[in-house]
Order: C-alpha cells, then sequence, then structure tokens
C-alpha cells in the first residue's frame, strides 16, 4: 500500500485499531507520532509511524534491547515503554 501522505497512513492505522486519530505530536525524517483515542482504552495513547522500514526495524530492535535489559531511564529521561509493534502484539519479543 503506498501512502500520500503520513496523515493517511496513521488515519488507516488508527482505523486498523478501531481508534480515532488525534493530533499530530510531531514528526521528524523518519516518520511522524500521533496521538489516539479509543473507547477500548482509559487513555489515549501515541503511535510512530515510520516511512521506511530500515529506521523502523532499527528503532524496534534498540527498544528490545532496552526492554530486555530492563532499562527504565537513560540519564534521566524515562524509556517509554514499547506496547507493540507491527511485528509482535503485547510484550516485546523477537
Amino acid at each position: 500500500m503506498v501512502f500520500d501522505s503520513m496523515e493517511e497512513k496513521a488515519l488507516g492505522y488508527a482505523g486498523s485499531r478501531h481508534a480515532e486519530l488525534g493530533d499530530s505530536l510531531g514528526f521528524g525524517v523518519d516518520g511522524s507520532v500521533w496521538l489516539l483515542h479509543s473507547k477500548d482504552r482509559n487513555h489515549p495513547w501515541a503511535v510512530k509511524l515510520f516511512r521506511a522500514s530500515k529506521p523502523y526495524q532499527r528503532e524496534r530492535d534498540c527498544y528490545l534491547r532496552l526492554f530486555e535489559c530492563k532499562v527504565e531511564s537513560v540519564r534521566g529521561f524515562a524509556v517509554p515503554p514499547l506496547i507493540c509493534t507491527t511485528t509482535t502484539h503485547g510484550l516485546p519479543s523477537k
């Protein structure tokens, strides 16, 4: 599937999760971060969508390594929890 914009990709992802797309929380070279709302969850959550698979795989692997090593913060900054990826659902696993 080819997307004309990151917003279109975010709308598709939100729909696949039965969620509503909220505001854009930011963007960069590799992709963008969006807020999602769902009746199935008590709180909104953020999703990071990538333009290409290589940066996605690199970041996913970093999160998996941090999870394996039980790292919760780096230099005083909290490491956000990885809830799921497109290749895993639930807690991170390879």
